[in-house]
């Protein structure tokens, strides 16, 4: 009986596959927002309702606050940092 039920319960989730891709040669960087002129926490977008506050944990639905390049990544694109072993958005 368990085992039907469990089946009925996969048969009837939706699997969702996003596209994703690798960077194999990137530069990792350490600054935090004392670095910044004048020293703030804000960002340039408001992804996730964060209100344009640099912050998270690491966890998927909690990114860390990362910056980059124009163009580099989308805007507020979570992205998975395997040396720090946690997800990051970029703002």
């Amino acid at each position: 009986m368990k085992s039907t039920t469990i089946t009925a319960i996969f048969a009837f989730t939706p699997i969702v596959f996003a596209a994703c891709s690798c960077k194999a040669s990137v530069e990792l960087t350490f600054y935090g927002y004392p670095d910044n002129d004048p020293p703030s926490a804000q960002t340039a977008y408001n992804c996730g309702g964060r209100n344009y506050i640099a912050g998270g944990t690491g966890k998927y639905d909690d990114p860390l606050t990362m910056a980059s390049a124009a163009g580099e990544f989308s805007q507020c694109e979570i992205v998975y940092v395997p040396y720090l072993e946690k997800y990051v958005r970029c703002k």
